[in-house]
């Protein structure tokens, strides 16, 4: 006779949250990558997508401002790729029930590190890509933009709330390590 456990409960609700965190993390990924091989093939998409931050255009941005902008939004893309990586990466230790592996507190760090560096380079980026698009503007109509959004903000708290899980997962490896060695 097989019975359930609660623990065995546990485990297959676990491995569903992470099977699935993984299928969108890999989701997110090839989206990502689809979209900006899109954008580097129309360049007229590309300057929609990165004017739509930017208030108001006097003229058209050369190839070579519109080039500049492109490569400042991809460092949030890149940053993104990473932590989605890093994602998948976690989701795989936890959906074979890895969860006190020593990896898990290290990747839990890389991606808390990675979210709140996404909303700084969000913010950076976002400004660049303003003075890159309006520098060919006349004197007078070239645009500053400074802006922090909820999602920079809510990166930030994830990030802050991954460290600390990241903490709390070392010191539950130190406890585990060291309940091994009295049995």
């Amino acid at each position: 006779m097989n019975a359930k456990t609660p623990l065995d409960e546990t485990h297959r609700r676990v491995r569903r949250f992470a099977l699935t965190g993984e299928a969108l993390a890999l989701a997110g990924i090839a989206v990502v990558v689809i979209y900006e091989i899109y954008l580097w093939t129309d360049p007229a998409a590309m300057l929609e997508y990165l004017k739509r931050g930017v208030p108001e255009l006097a003229n058209v941005p050369t190839g070579d401002l519109v080039f500049a902008a492109w490569l400042a939004d991809l460092a949030p893309v890149a940053l993104f790729l990473f932590a989605m990586w890093s994602v998948v990466r976690l989701f795989r230790l936890l959906r074979s029930a890895r969860v006190f592996h020593p990896d898990v507190p290290v990747l839990l760090t890389r991606i808390g590190h990675l979210a709140f560096a996404s909303a700084v380079a969000g913010v950076v980026a976002r400004t660049v890509i303003a003075l890159a698009l309006t520098s060919g503007n006349p004197p007078g109509q070239r645009q500053l933009v400074i802006s922090i959004s909820s999602g920079d903000i809510t990166s930030v708290i994830t990030g802050l709330l991954l460290l600390v899980f990241a903490h709390v997962m070392r010191e539950a490896l130190r406890i585990d390590e060291e309940n091994r060695t009295f049995l």
